[in-house]
């Protein structure tokens, strides 16, 4: 049997801010269900990486969410892997009669993981396929124009969200944050 081992693993600080935030904000059974998603998705890379023959090097959880680094992956496989967290959210589904709370999670979880952004797996899978069809320098400027096009996009739903929905302006948060990891990825 093959040992699960990352070289580092880091929790940030911040984790424990955003869990005592949910734990106060969600029911219980909301956040379980949440948590419970979240680490299905984080099982599914994993499991996928080391079908794939692939090495986890380090293990991020921060108020950004969870970031695998891997070695020993050619980009085919490595588009596979980001995908399979995804995957697993969406066959949540599959659960949906039994635990509804879980398959709405794991569904919203693999939405938003799929949006073409880089460095979220829809972006990482994008810029894997494009790096094999294109050179390298090409490949990442179509990643982050098709990553902040992803953005603008967004942006206009939470205008149209706070404006004409009057849901002020929280609509704005996701935008935010995808826009800042964005900006720092290269």
């Amino acid at each position: 049997m093959k040992r699960i081992r990352a070289d580092s693993v880091m929790i940030g600080p911040e984790i424990f801010l955003l869990g005592s935030l949910g734990l106060l904000l969600l029911p219980l059974p909301w956040l379980a269900a949440w948590v419970a998603a979240a680490t299905l998705h984080e099982l599914g890379h994993i499991g996928a990486i080391l079908l794939c023959g692939g090495r986890i090097l380090h293990f991020r959880l921060r108020f950004d969410g969870a970031v695998l680094e891997t070695g020993g992956l050619r980009y085919g496989r490595e588009a596979l892997c980001a995908l399979a967290g995804p995957a697993c959210g969406l066959a949540l589904l599959l659960t949906a009669q039994q635990f509804p709370r879980l398959a709405i999670c794991g569904v919203i979880q693999s939405a938003y993981n799929l949006l073409p952004v880089f460095p979220l797996d829809g972006g990482r899978a994008l810029r894997c396929f494009l790096v094999q069809h294109l050179p390298l320098d090409r490949a990442v400027w179509c990643s982050r124009t098709a990553s902040f096009a992803a953005i603008a996009c967004l942006l206009g739903l939470a205008a149209y969200g706070a404006v004409a929905l009057g849901l002020g302006m929280l609509p704005f948060l996701l935008p935010l944050v995808l826009f800042l990891r964005a900006a720092k990825e290269r």
